[in-house]
């Protein structure tokens, strides 16, 4: 019989399994449960599925198919990464032993084993998307997004730092890119080093534990603050956020009757003491809840102030989400009491007159700009 198989569906002949079988599912659309014709049999066999018709085409035809080989470049990846990996002892349970491959033909038994490895990472990821749906918090696009971003964010690395390792000959540091691809969240497993790693890219920052000594000289935390101005400099340096948010500020002041604080008295007032200057006004509202009793009157010992903050002149559709009120700390209620508003907010306070004073250098494409912003209202 001569060599290759004869497409059912467009007359191609191919000479290797793989490539016939991506041929049917890239070129045609096929879809795995789909009717598939086997043109060698006279008559004809019909299958009800790919994986049936894989099956067939490999047992009963294989010498229609070329026997196919790894390229040199591959056998020699392949035996140098798993000797490495197996020499050196490490913190991963993942563990792999030398593989001495020449030649991988294409027969039953190969394709019955590659099969089962494809089945067994199939349902691996059908437990992961079921994991993620079982929590009732992520609704199904949240839940695609984490697909894809796994996808193209973990997967497609460790495949391109795979192909590009075999290239990295004689360098020590391929010992350690093997340990990262084996166990890609060892870096950041336990919450300080995740911690760490995101304080290292200047992702986060620790809030501000606030203190005072009470009557009898003992130290007392009255509450804590969060990193205000790394907040705000976050916000405004991502996207394009300061310049639709000025851009919003230019349309309020184009209209002619009092639609927001921009047409105000007060406002234009401000504005004026800053001349050309960049200025962008926010609000500070607090709130009081009580742990541990949610639905009680909120006058117990455990009550607690919070205190949160969030720029009105940002357009309605990105001041309507609650991502966009920020949290400025929160203050024990009994030690407002005791200190007074004055005292208690004393170093909320310094932080707003220093922004309203001193401003933010934003850095934005390349430039530095200075922004002042403004405490408007306390609601």
């Amino acid at each position: 019989m001569e060599d290759g198989l004869v497409c059912f569906k467009c007359d191609d002949v191919f000479h290797q399994a793989e490539t016939y079988f991506e041929h049917l599912t890239g070129i045609h659309g096929s879809l795995p449960y789909s009717t598939y014709h086997c043109t060698v049999c006279v008559p004809r066999t019909v299958f009800q599925s790919i994986y049936s018709f894989k099956r067939h085409m490999l047992k009963q035809h294989s010498t229609s198919f070329k026997n196919f080989k790894l390229t040199e470049q591959q056998d020699l990846f392949i035996q140098k990464s798993s000797a490495i990996i197996a020499e050196q002892p490490g913190p991963s349970s993942v563990t792999l032993s030398p593989v001495n491959v020449q030649t991988l033909e294409i027969s039953a038994d190969n394709e019955e084993e590659i099969m089962e490895i494809r089945n067994t990472l199939r349902q691996n990821f059908l437990n992961f998307t079921l994991n993620l749906y079982a929590k009732k918090i992520l609704p199904r696009k949240q839940v695609l997004n984490l697909q894809q971003s796994t996808t193209s964010n973990i997967v497609g690395p460790i495949i391109n730092a795979f192909e590009q390792v075999s290239q990295l000959t004689g360098s020590p540091n391929v010992k350690n890119l093997l340990w990262d691809l084996k166990d890609p969240f060892e870096f950041i497993r336990t919450e300080h080093r995740f911690n760490s790693k995101l304080k290292s890219l200047e992702l986060t920052e620790e809030p501000r534990v606030l203190k005072y000594v009470d009557k009898d000289g003992n130290g007392q935390v009255k509450g804590c603050l969060t990193p205000i101005k790394f907040q705000i400099k976050k916000l405004f340096e991502t996207k394009s956020n300061l310049s639709i948010t000025l851009d919003n500020m230019n349309t309020l002041e184009s209209h002619q009757n009092i639609s927001s604080l921009i047409n105000g008295y007060a406002w234009k007032t401000i504005k004026s003491e800053y001349k050309d200057k960049l200025v962008i006004p926010f609000h500070l509202f607090s709130d009081d809840v009580e742990i541990n009793d949610a639905i009680g009157a909120h006058s117990g010992v455990q009550k607690v102030c919070g205190l949160y903050y969030n720029f009105p002149t940002m357009p309605t559709y990105l001041n309507s989400r609650l991502a966009n009120i920020f949290v400025a700390g929160f203050l024990k209620s009994n030690a407002i009491s005791q200190l007074g508003p004055s005292e208690s907010l004393k170093e909320l306070i310094d932080i707003f007159v220093d922004l309203e004073t001193n401003g933010l250098n934003l850095k934005l494409k390349g430039k530095t700009v200075k922004v002042y912003f403004v405490l408007v209202s306390f609601l």
